[in-house]
């Protein structure tokens, strides 16, 4: 079970605080593990799960692995509303970190049994990044209930980014396969008239060869 989506997005989502969104992933985890069910958090935007990746290469002094995380992993579009924003030295930004920092240290004692992110990003060389670093964040083992494409179909993405999660053992993948105009672009796996496209054949194939 999960409990809210994207919780650090106060804009589409959930506008508490951390705090109050800890309080009340607790009382849903005691409901859920009463029940003997996992439970986990809502999963936060998968640009937030890269901001705060870099956040913590800067932390550590490597600025220019910071920069090339960013880069690599953001969109054209956010990479230039990042930089227009002042970058890390923006308020915007330095918000986005607290509150960040904030969520990630209150999930494993609110009673979370996983790091649950969502997750758009082709590069599976950050994504091995973006997992090392949440695990380590929380002290919880990862997961995700929304993993997929903005603004393309293509196959090899589908492909190559299942290939990880299974590499990196995850235990819980969740594809997303809905279009969505505007801001994300979300590509579904499947046409209007429930037809696969082509990244849609390419995740049943990878599901037929590998379970």
């Amino acid at each position: 079970m999960v409990v809210e989506n994207e919780e650090n997005s106060a804009t589409l989502f959930y506008a508490g605080t951390a705090s109050q969104y800890h309080e009340e992933l607790k009382a849903a985890c005691e409901v859920a593990h009463n029940k003997g069910i996992n439970c986990a958090n809502g999963g936060p935007v998968s640009s937030f799960v890269v901001l705060m990746v870099a956040n913590d290469y800067k932390e550590n002094g490597q600025d220019a692995k910071a920069e090339d995380y960013l880069k690599k992993t953001l969109r054209d579009d956010l990479y230039q509303q990042y930089q227009k924003a002042g970058g890390f030295s923006s308020k915007s930004i330095q918000d986005q970190v607290s509150k960040g920092k904030e969520l990630l240290s209150g999930y494993k004692g609110a009673g979370s049994d996983y790091i649950n992110f969502h997750w758009y990003v082709a590069d599976t060389e950050a994504l091995g990044e973006a997992v090392a670093f949440l695990e380590k964040a929380t002290g919880l083992s990862a997961m995700t209930n929304e993993v997929g494409q903005q603004r393309n179909e293509d196959s090899e993405q589908v492909n190559s980014v299942m290939q990880k999660f299974v590499d990196l053992e995850i235990p819980y993948v969740v594809w997303f396969s809905v279009d969505v105009s505007g801001f994300g672009g979300a590509r579904s796996l499947l046409n209007s008239d429930g037809t696969l496209r082509p990244n849609g054949q390419a995740f049943k194939n990878f599901i037929e060869d590998n379970f």
